[in-house]
């Protein structure tokens, strides 16, 4: 069997092209995390993802009151998230720490005081729906 350069080429190129396209992630396997600020001042949110031994950085957030704001592309491990005061960038918040199980999850929580049954009120991430979209 006698096969053309030119056959080749096509048969090269084309299974070049499907492991491309195999390779690519796919855009509706990545969870999305939203969260609207309901406290009264403007808080900065660092978020990092863990995966095996390895931290990912997502983009960092500045949330003013009654905003909201998503993380979108978040990959499948442990979540870990910083909130900071936007007025002292220096001053720690409070921190939490969640799994991200399936990667088409979708998360949205709300960011506001909870008293503990000690101490001031702390400023938490708590489960809640997302807002309606207009």
């Amino acid at each position: 069997m006698k096969v053309c350069g030119r056959q080749l080429g096509c048969v090269c190129l084309s299974l070049l092209a499907g492991l491309c396209l195999a390779s690519r992630p796919a855009a509706g396997r990545a969870a999305e995390i939203g969260y609207v600020n309901n406290l009264k001042m403007a808080v900065n949110m660092e978020s990092v993802t863990v995966i095996g031994k390895r931290a990912y950085r997502d983009t960092p957030l500045r949330i003013n009151p009654g905003h909201v704001c998503w993380h979108k592309m978040v990959p499948a491990g442990v979540r870990l998230i910083y909130l900071y005061d936007a007025a002292m960038p220096s001053r720690l918040l409070g921190k939490a720490q969640f799994p991200v199980r399936h990667p088409a999850q979708k998360m949205f929580f709300s960011l506001q005081l909870v008293k503990p049954p000690q101490g001031p009120p702390r400023p938490q991430l708590v489960p809640a729906e997302p807002p309606a979209k207009p």
